[in-house]
């Protein structure tokens, strides 16, 4: 992620820190209980390491795993977002300034040959990759023989996006911004489209497809919680328990995928 992408991701998301920022204080908000739900996840196989969160935001996430005993570690290219990580992190962490650093080309800032973490999270960065698989493997060379990775996507056909597009279809306005919206949303699931070149960026969106490009860098899938996002805290009230029959449901239909994959660990 970089260039002319880049720019504009980092300052959509520096406009969005505040915002970003109350989400992480909210208990009851969609982000709040999505970070939760992911930090259970991850306990259910990890109890501790030194962890790095890509796309760190204000710093939620970070705060879950340091918690659970975790040696937490993040990046971000929004400055903004840095800022408040750091601040949310200021009582647990004394150096919390070093730990959480500032990304603004999109490059990840760290160098397999002297960094190496046992888990890494990139939750809702992926969408902002152009050259996704490159993306993935220097992730999966920062990790240590057998650590984690966990990523997610979103999906252009879920519920949420299904019926995203039907209502602005339906205030039907044949503007550039209008049109431009409804076409991100179908072929990506998000409003932006990810700022990315569409044609030229690997297929991330289904679960089946991140599987396979997490495949690719030498991962395996071992765990997964998906999410509706529908407004509605019932679908989303325990997405790590469902049934079955309710997990393969909300793996077609939800529209957050994240997925825990692991390294394998040499011979």
């Amino acid at each position: 992620m970089n260039g002319e992408p880049g720019r504009a991701v980092r300052d959509d998301w520096n406009a969005k820190a505040d915002r970003w920022a109350d989400h992480a204080r909210d208990s009851r908000s969609y982000w709040t209980r999505r970070s939760v739900a992911i930090a259970g996840m991850i306990r259910k196989h990890l109890h501790a390491g030194r962890s790095l969160d890509i796309g760190c935001g204000s710093g939620l996430l970070c705060r879950l795993l340091s918690e659970a005993g975790f040696d937490v570690y993040g990046a971000d290219l929004s400055e903004k977002m840095v800022q408040r990580a750091r601040a949310l992190l200021a009582d647990r962490l004394a150096d919390a300034p070093q730990r959480f650093r500032v990304c603004p080309d999109g490059r990840i800032p760290y160098d397999p040959a002297k960094d190496r973490f046992d888990l890494i999270t990139a939750i809702g960065v992926l969408q902002f990759v152009q050259e996704r698989a490159a993306y993935l493997a220097h992730l999966a060379a920062l990790l240590q023989p057998g650590g984690c990775l966990v990523l997610s996507n979103s999906n252009p056909r879920s519920l949420f996006v299904s019926l995203a597009v039907a209502s602005r279809m339906l205030r039907f306005r044949p503007t550039p911004e209008w049109r431009t919206t409804i076409r991100n949303l179908a072929r990506t699931g998000i409003w932006s489209g990810g700022h990315v070149v569409y044609e030229r960026a690997e297929d991330i969106y289904s679960a089946a497809a991140l599987d396979r490009l997490a495949g690719a860098a030498g991962l395996a899938p071992v765990d997964a919680v998906d999410f509706y996002y529908l407004g509605s805290r019932w679908l989303d009230r325990d997405p790590g328990r469902r049934s079955r029959p309710g997990r393969n449901l909300a793996r077609r239909w939800g529209w957050n995928h994240v997925g825990l994959y692991r390294q394998a660990a040499p011979t």
